[in-house]
């Protein structure tokens, strides 16, 4: 390697940037100063798919010196690779609650601790199991968050506190009220995405009253402290993007309807009117995401479905390359309402 061309190098570390780790892994094994030097590297950046490999994963962690090791950007999905990318055989097995609390749990003994306490991004893909977020799990660096909301609604026990969590991503699945337990999640949240919100009245209602009492002014930093245990989101928050499910019930002609129509219900009209009112320019209602017949197709495993997550998956990867615009910059075509803006006002 050291008589090599540095363009022969180029194209070769270029290559170990793109490939999963294949070469990356064959040049470690090849030259020693390149495996002294990517060992600290080794798990930076890992995605797992499925109870099979998380449980791999934790096994390879009990074998591994981990003060050699840190874990940067982890994803997380409850369902193999083939699921989640829309592959024929299918395979809808869940992933194993111990094998995925395991991972993430806090351990008793420190020199049984697993690289997780440096943890800068997580994405957990994980709708209908049990909650995978707990008390037991410490995340003090961990700075954004991926999450379904059944992972914040159910709380058969305490939900971890990330006092420096910064952007919260929350998909919803199931729909229940949601934002008491996220203001204790992350008290000091400056961005929050909510995507595929349906029209259920109780959770809708819990979003739009906690963005009404967001204060229309800067909370300087001991009031927002103050306010940080009170119930709704945090006055920390500096932006909110917000996308509505619609049914294709309601007009079949979705490519031309107009935004009016978008807005089915009296509560989302409300939620219209609040982005709109919202002088500090922070909530922005997204055009929505569709779905088809009673179910969303967020929860089917359709095309929809494959499409949102492969996204998703991709939007992550260019997160943990530091593009935060990933998931946080929006277009303005994509935008429904914001503060003086209205789509309909365009037609």
């Amino acid at each position: 390697m050291d008589v090599c061309p540095n363009e022969i190098l180029d194209l070769i570390f270029s290559e170990a940037c793109v490939d999963d780790g294949f070469t990356g892994r064959s040049l470690s094994l090849v030259s020693k100063r390149i495996h002294d030097t990517s060992r600290r590297y080794t798990f930076q950046s890992i995605a797992l798919y499925g109870p099979h490999r998380i449980s791999s994963f934790a096994h390879v962690l009990d074998k591994a010196d981990l003060k050699y090791h840190t874990i940067r950007h982890l994803y997380l999905a409850d369902r193999s690779r083939f699921w989640v990318e829309g592959r024929p055989d299918q395979d809808k097995k869940r992933d194993t609650p111990p094998a995925r609390i395991r991972l993430l749990s806090r351990p008793s003994r420190p020199q049984d601790r697993l690289p997780i306490p440096q943890m800068l991004t997580l994405l957990l893909f994980d709708k209908y199991d049990e909650q995978p977020l707990s008390d037991a799990i410490s995340l003090p660096r961990l700075h954004e968050l991926t999450v379904h909301d059944p992972s914040l609604a159910r709380i058969p026990s305490p939900l971890p506190r990330c006092l420096s969590l910064r952007r919260l991503h929350v998909i919803f699945a199931l729909g229940r009220p949601w934002t008491a337990a996220m203001s204790h999640l992350a008290p000091h949240l400056t961005h929050l995405r909510i995507s595929g919100l349906g029209s259920s009245p109780l959770p809708l209602m819990d979003i739009v009253c906690s963005l009404e009492r967001l204060p229309p002014t800067a909370p300087q930093d001991d009031l927002a402290s103050k306010d940080a245990g009170l119930v709704g989101f945090p006055p920390t928050l500096e932006r909110v993007l917000v996308q509505l499910l619609q049914n294709h019930f309601h007009n079949l002609d979705c490519a031309n309807q107009s935004a009016q129509v978008l807005l089915v219900t009296p509560m989302a009209l409300h939620l219209k009117n609040t982005a709109m009112q919202d002088v500090r320019r922070r909530i922005v209602l997204l055009k929505p995401a569709w779905m088809s017949g009673n179910l969303p197709e967020l929860l089917t495993g359709e095309s929809a479905d494959v499409q949102f997550y492969m996204g998703l998956t991709a939007a992550w990867q260019r997160r943990t390359e530091g593009l935060e615009s990933a998931v946080w910059d929006v277009e303005r075509e994509s935008v429904l309402a914001s503060y003086g803006y209205w789509a309909g006002d365009q037609q």
